[in-house]
Parts: C-alpha cells; sequence; structure tokens
C-alpha cells in the first residue's frame, strides 16, 4: 500500500506528539488494518491518502471514485479535533470500507445528505443486492454493521500489539 498523510492536527502536536510520531502510529495502524482485512496482492495495489479536516462534521468518511467497480485509490478523510484513539478507531471503520470497495462488495448508488441525520437517504449495493435507508436506519445498513463491527476488533488489537501504547 502507498500511504500519505495530510494535515496532521494541531491539537495531536499540542498534546506532546511529535508530527513525525504521528505519522508513524497512523501508517502502522493503517498497515495493520489492511494487513487483517486485504490479500496481500490487493493491499499492495491500494494508494491511501489520509486527510484531516477541521471543517469536517463527521467521524470520518471513505472518498472513492464510484464510478470504479472495484477501486484502488481512496481518499480518508477523518475530522482534525478528535483525540487519537477515536481517530485511530475511525480509520479503522473508513479502511473497512476501503476493503469494501475494492473487493467490489459495496457499492454507492445515491446519497443524498439532508440537513441533519434523519433527513439522509442512502442507496447502495452490498454483495449483489440493492439496499436503501432514510435517516438513522443508515446504521442498520450491512456495509455499516460490518464497518462498526471491524473498527471495534481491529482498533483493539491494534492497540495491544503497537508498541506505542505498550511501553
Amino acid at each position: 500500500m502507498k500511504l500519505r498523510i495530510e494535515n496532521i492536527p494541531e491539537h495531536l502536536i499540542d498534546a506532546g506528539y511529535s508530527s513525525r510520531k504521528i505519522r508513524i502510529i497512523l501508517g502502522e495502524a493503517a498497515e495493520f488494518y489492511v494487513d487483517k482485512l486485504f490479500h496481500k496482492n490487493l493491499a499492495r495495489n491500494i494508494i491511501l491518502t489520509i486527510k484531516f479536516d477541521d471543517n469536517f462534521k463527521e467521524d470520518g468518511e471513505c472518498i472513492v471514485d464510484i464510478d470504479a467497480r472495484k477501486p484502488r485509490c481512496f481518499i480518508i478523510r477523518i475530522s482534525a479535533d478528535m483525540p487519537l484513539d477515536d481517530i485511530l478507531k475511525t480509520l479503522a471503520h473508513e479502511i473497512t470500507h476501503m476493503k469494501q470497495f475494492a473487493k467490489g462488495e459495496f457499492q454507492v448508488f445515491s446519497q443524498t445528505v439532508g440537513t441533519t441525520v434523519y433527513d439522509h437517504v442512502y442507496i447502495g449495493g452490498w454483495k449483489g443486492k440493492t439496499q436503501t435507508a432514510v435517516g438513522l436506519d443508515y446504521f442498520n445498513l450491512p456495509w455499516e454493521m460490518e464497518a462498526n463491527a471491524y473498527m471495534i476488533a481491529l482498533h483493539q488489537q491494534f492497540i495491544y500489539t503497537s508498541k506505542h501504547f505498550n511501553d
């Protein structure tokens, strides 16, 4: 996997992390999550950019060319105002979506974002079947349920095995 990280959040640097240390931790986390979710031949062809955004209102999102059936280039946008632990969880969640897109398990057909989460409408393809959700039903969509489950498991495994959190 080729990885690029943009706009390291200032609050992490203010909390005592160097920019270099944050890049190392995020890089190791991304590699760990990809190693767990992707076959090595597929992982080798992935290009990922992690972008932190001060104005982003959601925790994160996986941006992909929705016209590509099995894309290989991804941008994961993450809210810059979260603590490092939440950033690592969000990264695991969004890398799960990256896996879903790359393997052709998940495709976005339409997404209408309303003024509140209750107004959102999502239409997507999941393993060959069209799924639709409105508002909070979004959290019951199969691709979100899988991403939330992997988020917890991958994050716990990474924290447990990482030298950065087990001195």
